[in-house]
C-alpha cells in the first residue's frame, strides 16, 4: 500500500473531539478490512498526508 487516499475534506471539516483528535480507520488496501481504529490530533493527520505514511496519536502516552 503506497498512497493515501485524499479527497475534498478540510481538517477544519473533520468533527475533532474536546481533546483534538480524530478517528482514524486503518483498512487493507486490496480487501477493505478494518485493521485497527486509532486517533489522531491536527499534527499527525498533517504528517501523514505531507509523508505518504500513516503518523498516529497514542491516547494512554500522548504522543
Amino acid at each position: 500500500m503506497s498512497e493515501i487516499e485524499t479527497g475534498p475534506v478540510a481538517p477544519s471539516d473533520l468533527a475533532w473531539d474536546e481533546r483534538g483528535l480524530v478517528p482514524a480507520v486503518i483498512q487493507d488496501a486490496d480487501s477493505g478490512q478494518v485493521l485497527m481504529v486509532a486517533y489522531m490530533n491536527r499534527e499527525s493527520l498533517a504528517r501523514s498526508l505531507r509523508e505518504g505514511e500513516v503518523w498516529l496519536w497514542s491516547r494512554s502516552r500522548r504522543t
